[in-house]
């Protein structure tokens, strides 16, 4: 039982105190006892030794020996006297009270006291005599020593029976002490084991109760409160204390976790339907190739990419990072990824994709959120891509010896905050095997161990040289980023997307359609076009040149003057070989305008005396073979034809 076991422990340690305390006693009193007891013998010795020289100084003179056998036989009586012996001046014993005689070790006292001739003073002795053991002779001069001297043995046998009686009286009464001690003992330990003991047990039961209920021994631990004013009651109301506070803590933690369970599967199904959302890239046209990944910071992110298709010439390219993260910056990216797809879906250009949705998103951001979007449409039969940039990082052309190239920006505001901001566009024509590298900041700002960013530094000098197909030149840049971070805690969103075009440019005998802005900016990218579909049809350079100068100059006339208003518009281009026909037709929603009915122009006139607009059209009738207009759904179609085969001759 656990009050033996505490018993037995103070025993211990009580035995062990008392046996050194009554060790230490007896001896203590022991040699106390007999240097007290010692002196008093010796004492008292000395004092018979000086009453007998006293009387038997006459005695000695008179020779009276039987006088002075009288004296000492009376001394000798006296307690703890062993023996008392008279001599004369001359050493020889005149009187003694030994039976039968005088024992030779007293012979050895004798010589010592010869040796040193007369004495003043008492002379103690120790000596060992068969009869009593160990005696203190003190022997002393009679008349200095003149006539004789005095001898009187004090026993030490009764000294140490005296001390023997002591110290056995003594230890008896310790003895007493300690086994009313250990008795008190046993049942004081019994009286504070047996509350530990039910505290003990309670405690057990705390270590295996669920804490649905209270522990069934509760009660005796709350009599221990009542019944007593100590440790051990404070103690058990600790105990008591500690176990309400279990109960709340518990019943606190089911909560907590079933609300923590609840939100981990919300946000697990939240991740799911996130997820989702992200293309499978398992529908992809043969033209291209495509590798993606996205790697949240949390369960759900606010980064995305898209790939949709929108009939089967144009496929449009989207990566975006929502600011914030969670659950909330989830949501926008929700919304801005579908909105971007419904409307891209309409054919609407990237520009005007994010103008719509930055609209739309404007008027439901009540959080203030907003999103970086790249936004791209690539013609998957000519290899253009045109692209608007909505504060999101500019990818990169990788080609196929290596070499990179950052796409221009187009200083596009993030979307959610101007509802009102107009997005430019602009355009690149992709060769065969050409990658587009598409990231978010979370990959130029993954950030090693020591606080150091990736930085677009580390993009371009880990593309620089690489080689390989979408997949490959995703993963060599992934395993890149993943050795530079080196372990470290991702802190942002991860989104890296390649798409690789394989087609080569423009297949000979196919038509190209192509749109420009009502900007003269856009000339150049006529020129652009006219050059990649001549090379794709083998045109000549002189009918390709004719081409330029007249469809530049309808282009112009049109951007210059065919819109009564300052909003942005499309100008439609279909270029098409058949035969030996190189056709070209514009198609515009401006202002009713027939170029036919332009006057001819006098060459021979001043310059100044000729009509606005009408020499450029003079040069479109003159390099081309036909020249054709209709007014059809509020749209002017211009048509020109050029033969390749006469102007090549």
């Amino acid at each position: 039982m656990p009050q033996l076991k505490l018993f037995q422990k103070v025993l211990a340690v009580v035995v062990l105190v008392f046996v050194a305390v009554f060790a230490y006693v007896s001896i203590y009193s022991s040699d106390q006892l007999y240097r007290s007891l010692l002196a008093e013998y010796t004492s008292k010795g000395s004092a018979i030794v000086d009453s007998i020289v006293d009387a038997s100084a006459d005695l000695l003179l008179n020779k009276d020996a039987a006088t002075i056998q009288s004296l000492l036989d009376q001394y000798r009586k006296i307690d703890g006297v062993a023996y008392v012996m008279v001599r004369n001046s001359s050493g020889e014993i005149v009187s003694h009270t030994f039976v039968p005689g005088v024992p030779p070790e007293l012979d050895q006292i004798q010589k010592k006291i010869i040796s040193k001739g007369h004495f003043k003073e008492a002379i103690l002795t120790k000596v060992e005599l068969p009869e009593w053991g160990e005696v203190i002779d003190i022997t002393a001069p009679i008349l200095l020593g003149e006539i004789g001297e005095v001898h009187v043995g004090m026993e030490t046998a009764s000294i140490r029976r005296t001390i023997s009686e002591i110290i056995w009286q003594t230890q008896l009464i310790l003895g007493l002490v300690f086994l009313i001690g250990i008795f008190l003992l046993f049942f004081l330990i019994r009286r504070i084991s047996r509350p530990l003991q039910v505290l003990t047990a309670y405690a057990e039961s705390l270590a295996l109760h669920d804490f649905s209920s209270p522990v069934a021994i509760q009660e005796k631990i709350k009599r221990l409160t009542g019944r007593r004013r100590d440790e051990i009651s404070q103690l058990a109301g600790a105990f008591i204390h500690l176990e309400d506070e279990i109960h709340s803590y518990v019943h606190r933690l089911k909560v907590s976790v079933a609300e923590n369970e609840r939100i981990q599967s919300e946000l697990k199904i939240a991740s799911e339907i996130q997820m989702s959302m992200i293309p499978t890239l398992t529908d992809i046209p043969a033209e291209i190739d495509v590798a993606a990944v996205m790697q949240p910071a949390r369960e759900v992110g606010g980064d995305f990419y898209d790939l949709f298709r929108q009939g089967d010439k144009y496929l449009y390219v989207c990566v975006g990072d929502v600011s914030g993260k969670g659950v909330s910056a989830a949501l926008f990216m929700a919304a801005s990824i579908t909105m971007i797809r419904a409307v891209g879906q309409s054919g609407s250009s990237p520009a005007e994709v994010l103008r719509m949705a930055n609209s739309y998103l404007c008027e439901r951001n009540d959080k203030g959120l907003f999103v970086t979007v790249f936004l791209g449409c690539l013609n998957l039969e000519t290899g253009e891509f045109v692209y608007a940039n909505a504060g999101h990082p500019s990818p990169y052309i990788l080609n196929q010896a290596g070499g990179i190239q950052a796409l221009d920006m187009t200083d596009g505001l993030v979307v959610g905050i101007e509802p009102e901001f107009v997005y430019l566009e602009k355009s690149v024509w992709l060769n065969q095997y050409d990658k587009l590298v598409l990231f978010s900041d979370g990959v130029s700002e993954a950030e090693d161990p020591d606080g150091n960013f990736f930085e677009e530094a580390g993009i371009e000098t880990a593309l620089t040289g690489l080689r390989g197909n979408a997949s490959e030149v995703q993963q060599a840049l992934f395993s890149t980023i993943e050795k530079f971070v080196n372990g470290a805690a991702q802190s942002d969103d991860l989104t890296l997307m390649t798409v690789e075009w394989k087609k080569e440019v423009l297949a000979i005998n196919q038509e190209l359609s192509v749109f420009f802005e009502n900007d003269i900016q856009e000339i150049a990218k006529l020129h652009m076009v006219i050059a990649q579909f001549s090379k794709a049809n083998q045109i000549s350079e002189m009918v390709q040149m004719n081409m330029n100068v007249a469809l530049e100059e309808l282009l112009s006339n049109t951007i210059f003057y065919g819109y009564d208003d300052h909003e942005s518009h499309k100008i439609y281009a279909y270029l098409s070989i058949f035969g030996d026909i190189f056709e070209a037709r514009l198609e515009d929603d401006g202002i009713p305008f027939n170029p036919l009915e332009s006057k001819e122009v006098d060459l021979d006139a001043a310059l100044e005396d000729k009509p606005i607009g009408g020499l450029g059209i003079h040069f479109v009738k003159a390099f081309t073979h036909f020249l054709g207009y209709e007014r059809r759904d509020n749209k002017n179609i211009v048509t020109i034809q050029i033969k390749t085969t006469e102007v090549e001759d």
